[in-house]
């Protein structure tokens, strides 16, 4: 039991000595700060962010997200393909190139082929150009 408590008060010790440590480390810390000029923090920031952008950034991988290349592949009824096809634009990315308003002055686009584009468009979570 004795061999129990001391551990305990070891683990307690350690843990204060920690505090401890970090409490004097934020003051010498926000001590030197306040001692910097100007130029000496400006210069002190622009190292840390050269080592910050040095060091290998972490893999992040990225979602799957299978947007389709090509307006066949967006399944639209043939009068919005029709449409697009006449204005020239044949593929997703061009067509994400174009506002509704740019959209609207090709013959036969009305509202009905712009709302099924944005709902298609939508459905990849995509939007037109404002």
């Amino acid at each position: 039991m004795a061999v129990a408590n001391k551990q305990q008060a070891v683990k307690e010790t350690n843990k204060e000595k920690g505090r401890c440590n970090a409490i004097n480390l934020k003051k010498i810390i926000m001590e030197r700060i306040i001692l910097l000029t100007e130029s000496e923090l400006h210069e002190a920031i622009l190292k840390a962010l050269a080592e910050y952008m040095s060091s290998p950034m972490p893999y992040i991988p990225r979602a799957e997200i299978n947007i389709p290349d090509t307006l066949e592949d967006l399944d639209l009824s043939a009068r919005a393909f029709n449409c697009l096809k006449a204005a020239q634009i044949n593929s997703t990315a061009e067509l994400l190139g174009y506002s509704e308003h740019q959209l609207r002055q090709y013959r036969n686009f009305g509202d009905k082929s712009i709302r099924e584009i944005k709902a298609i468009l939508n459905e990849y979570n995509l939007k037109l150009k404002y």
